[in-house]
């Protein structure tokens, strides 16, 4: 309903901020959380999935992270969130995984194996 709706495009808003660089990582962090904490608060568990990808791609790029390939780190865990979209057949969490996969393989230097995880978005 209403609030699936708004919570998505909520969590889209996000993405399109990171994607667009208007504002410091820091900044575009704190409107992440804010949203995520939202959508955890409207039980919205397929975008506050989505949000953990986002939030991670965006401390990977900050060095928050052990590693900065993997989507672990202080947010999520990859293996753990992938087995949970997967077992939930959440198809929009899957997608935003790779989709930060793309960007960040690409952006730090793996193109070819980007190139994994964009097919995999076919």
């Amino acid at each position: 309903g209403d609030i699936e709706f708004a919570m998505v495009n909520a969590g889209i808003g996000c993405l399109n901020l990171f994607f667009s660089g208007v504002e410091p990582l820091a900044q575009t962090v704190r409107k992440n959380l804010f949203y995520r904490k939202r959508m955890e608060s409207y039980n919205q568990h397929s975008g506050f999935l989505l949000m953990h990808f986002v939030l991670q791609m965006i401390f990977n790029l900050m060095g928050q992270c052990d590693n900065p390939l993997i989507l672990t780190g202080a947010i999520t865990n990859e293996t753990t969130h992938i087995a949970d979209a997967v077992a939930e057949r959440n198809a929009a969490s899957l997608l935003g995984f790779h989709l930060c996969k793309v960007f960040l393989l690409y952006m730090l230097g793996h193109p070819e194996k980007a190139v994994i995880h964009a097919l995999a978005c076919a």
